[in-house]
């Protein structure tokens, strides 16, 4: 054996142990020196995993992700089933996104040690994608952060039921602004979450939904599963196909005409998608774009209306089930713009428009009415399976 494969086995070796330490979370002291140590180890496999066995550890100490870090591990098998390769990807082959949210996730298991980060997470508190800005709202909670209250405070909102969701769950985790978590339980636009902010106030702990374990947990889908849900959904007797603002409404389709050309919605399922602008001249602009293998959207609905144009993106793939509403600008300059307004209950699986601009939308997790410049109605549980 030569040195260079000596070496290579070596370093192979101290980076399979360093995989196996991150499942465990020593009490000594001692034993986290000697990985941190590592962090500045020659061999890059050795220092990047000992820096993912200390952020699995929380230790206060590890560094934060870069993008060169790995974000997940793959293996690839023959049809024989005989391994070809292994390896990882980065989080530079994904999103800056996912980078923000993995980041948050590890300052908050870090509890109050994380309060170092605190100008970081409120900085996300903000970010353009609404995911991004929930996960944040989490971890001020958690790291206990009571000085980020008057934020969590002002991100309380009804265009972002998450968002809302995360920031009250903190504001309880930090004994603050009952009054605030009160009125949501009291007046919030969807059942869900008036009825998770009482759960707060109570005391109480997340329902579970039968049969969805492994799902991304929703209290609107608990509500919808839950007696008193069900019996509030069947004395409304609401339903998006009898409602009076819907009265002469269509199905909403894929492509909308637009002056100068049409714009196109592309729905690739767990594959992404897009929105394109064609003009007449079969030129092609890009306006929303995601091929994000793990927070995946797709452009499923495009519509003009009296008030706007209006995009509906969202994806109910695996554990994912978002859904929102982009308004769509045209320039002085010709060039489009995407600007994200709404979070829908999930992802949209059918939209309609009455002739006045009202959109009847359905998801996986309800129904909702959207009154462009006025706000979202709910309407019902989900009316199909």
């Amino acid at each position: 054996m030569d040195i260079a494969t000596a070496r290579e086995q070596f370093t192979n070796a101290r980076v399979g142990a360093l995989r196996g330490l991150k499942q465990l979370k020593p009490d000594r002291e001692s034993d986290r020196s000697r990985i941190r140590n590592l962090l500045n180890d020659p061999a890059a496999k050795v220092s990047r995993q000992a820096k993912a066995t200390l952020i699995a550890w929380a230790d206060e100490t590890a560094p934060m992700l870069e993008p060169s870090d790995c974000a997940i591990y793959y293996t690839q098998h023959d049809n024989s089933g005989n391994l070809v390769a292994k390896g990882c990807k980065t989080y530079s082959e994904f999103s800056a996104s996912m980078l923000k949210e993995a980041r948050l996730r590890n300052i908050g298991a870090l509890g109050p040690a994380g309060r170092k980060h605190t100008l970081y997470v409120l900085e996300l508190l903000n970010d353009e994608d609404w995911r991004v800005r929930a996960e944040a709202a989490t971890t001020l909670g958690r790291t206990g952060e009571t000085s980020a209250i008057p934020n969590l405070i002002d991100a309380i909102g009804a265009r972002d039921w998450k968002l809302t969701l995360e920031a009250i769950a903190s504001l309880s985790q930090l004994d603050a602004a009952e009054d605030k978590i009160r009125g949501v339980a009291q007046i919030y636009w969807q059942p869900g979450i008036r009825a998770a902010a009482q759960r707060l106030l109570d005391g109480e702990p997340e329902p579970t939904v039968p049969g969805r374990g492994w799902k991304y947990w929703s209290p609107i889908d608990a509500y919808c599963h839950s007696d008193d849900g069900k019996r509030r959904d069947s004395q409304s007797g609401l339903r998006l196909t009898s409602h009076p603002d819907l009265v002469g409404a269509r199905e909403v389709g894929s492509a909308a005409a637009v002056e100068g050309g049409t714009l196109v919605a592309i729905d690739k399922g767990e594959w992404g998608g897009a929105l394109e602008f064609r003009p007449d001249s079969d030129l092609s602009q890009q306006l929303l774009h995601t091929q994000e293998p793990i927070k995946e959207e797709s452009v499923s609905a495009v519509v003009k209306s009296p008030q706007g144009t209006f995009a509906l993106t969202g994806s109910g793939h695996g554990g994912l089930d978002d859904g929102y509403i982009y308004q769509i600008e045209n320039a002085a300059d010709g060039k489009w713009s995407a600007q994200i307004t709404w979070r829908l209950p999930g992802a949209p699986r059918r939209v309609i428009a009455s002739p006045t601009g009202v959109l009847g939308i359905e998801t996986d997790y309800g129904d909702v009415i959207f009154r462009p410049g006025k706000g979202m109605e709910w309407i019902s549980c989900p009316t199909r399976e």
